[in-house]
């Protein structure tokens, strides 16, 4: 939603998703998540851009889906040191979730040339090389890391209610395609690895392979 950009914009992005899921524990097979993330980019003067977000979100399988709703915050400050090359970010996150709760959104994005951005930014860090270029349409090679999963309401075999943590950290390699007039999308494979159940009233963990 431009709002006066580049100097304010606000960016709405609805979203859903289904897992499925394999445990030896009495979890279920199917769990679901949705929500809506907002994000207020603002700059502050010419060298240094305030980022505020919040994502209010339900998550849980089909019988407790929607009895919760959990909130990730984030606010962030960046600092162009070197204007359209190097920009430092100092920022925290509240993910909203029972296994992990504030994390830095802190890092530094490097620019050394019009054809790569490196962003070492946590807790999403990214490197991008760009392909090709014309009038209208660019297309960027990346690879990406990330910390995924999330907090589930789950109703057990007993009958009795628990919250359901999944944890995994996250490579992906991807194109992005970028559009002066349609906006942007992407493609994008990956691979996760550490990764981690956890019930919160049991006290029960279980460990996955990749």
């Amino acid at each position: 939603l431009p709002i006066n950009p580049p100097k304010r914009m606000l960016l709405v992005k609805p979203s859903f998703a289904a897992y499925t899921l394999d445990s030896p524990l009495d979890t279920p097979a199917r769990l679901y998540s949705a929500g809506i993330s907002t994000m207020w980019i603002e700059r502050i003067n010419r060298d240094m851009v305030l980022t505020v977000s919040a994502n209010p979100s339900v998550s849980g399988d089909k019988k407790e889906f929607g009895h919760r709703v959990r909130v990730f915050a984030m606010g962030a400050v960046g600092w162009d040191c070197i204007p359209d090359e190097l920009r430092l970010t100092a920022g925290a996150a509240w993910l909203g979730r029972r296994d992990i709760g504030v994390v830095p959104a802190a890092g530094v994005e490097w620019r050394p040339s019009d054809d790569w951005n490196v962003s070492l930014i946590l807790p999403r860090p990214k490197v991008s090389r760009r392909l090709t270029q014309s009038e209208q349409l660019e297309s960027w090679l990346y690879v990406a890391g990330a910390l995924n999963g999330g907090t589930f309401d789950v109703r057990r075999a007993d009958g009795t209610s628990d919250e359901l943590s999944l944890r995994e950290f996250q490579t992906t390699i991807g194109v992005d395609l970028k559009n002066g007039r349609f906006g942007r999308g992407f493609c994008e494979v990956g691979v996760g690895f550490g990764r981690e159940l956890q019930l919160e009233h049991s006290q029960e963990i279980v460990e996955f392979s990749p």
